[in-house]
């Protein structure tokens, strides 16, 4: 639809609504709606959020505002409207279906296995995992040694269900969401958080939302232009600090 829409498409749709009742209703989950041309490897789908107003894209907006809007969180709620999309319901996700059975905490051997069970890509934070890991794999703290896990290279793909079954048989103690820009929910997060085992997280997103006063979940960065810093200069003494 995006690349598509033109000031007579909206001025068409506009003028039906004179004459007869019907409803677009559309499901908003990322932020490709904000830029002027969408590919399904336009990394803007995530980070469009941060554009400043002049630049996101008007006839999108007009459109939307010609439309019912469903979004998933309060975060993609307050960023189309303070962009000017008005018609908005929050409907938060049902979440895939999980085990019922949840893992038993994983006993501390000698190693601390940290482990990312999503793909990791610049959105998911694969700048700051790359500099944690090279910083610390295979450091020793406290008699414990740390180990990093990702998916695909030292964890195989897996189906749904089996989601909890990974965490035991790899023994995985803490789970990452180092995300460089704000998921719009995250699903990842809902399995996550039924696991049991800490959550070391960037507090951006709707992740301030879903992730509330948790013992098991601790931030490390909470706003993206510290992000941006820190991957940029690879160095921060005081995330490490938090870190460690």
């Amino acid at each position: 639809i995006i690349n598509y829409i033109d000031k007579e498409y909206i001025k068409k749709i506009k003028e039906l609504k004179t004459s007869i009742y019907f409803k677009i209703i559309i499901n908003i989950h990322d932020f490709y709606w904000f830029d002027n041309k969408y590919t399904v490897n336009n990394v803007g789908v995530y980070k469009n959020y941060l554009l400043p107003k002049n630049e996101i894209n008007t006839k999108n907006i007009d459109f939307l505002n010609q439309c019912s809007c469903i979004c998933p969180s309060k975060f993609v709620e307050e960023i189309y409207k303070k962009n000017g999309v008005y018609e908005l319901i929050r409907e938060e996700h049902i979440d895939y279906k999980t085990l019922e059975s949840e893992p038993k905490k994983v006993i501390l051997e000698r190693t601390v296995n940290l482990a990312i069970l999503h793909n990791y890509t610049e959105y998911k934070g694969k700048d700051i995992y790359e500099i944690l890991k090279k910083k610390y794999q295979d450091k020793v703290f406290n008699n414990y040694k740390i180990n990093f896990l990702t998916l695909f290279e030292d964890i195989n793909c897996y189906y749904e269900n089996e989601y909890f079954n990974l965490i035991d048989k790899h023994k995985i103690h803490g789970l990452l969401f180092l995300n460089q820009y704000g998921e719009t929910w995250c699903y990842t997060l809902s399995k996550a958080l039924k696991t049991g085992i800490p959550i070391l997280y960037n507090n951006i997103g709707a992740f301030r939302e879903r992730i509330i006063n948790s013992d098991l979940c601790f931030e490390l960065f909470n706003n993206e232009k510290d992000i941006k810093k820190f991957t940029n200069k690879k160095f921060n003494i005081d995330i490490f600090n938090r870190f460690e």
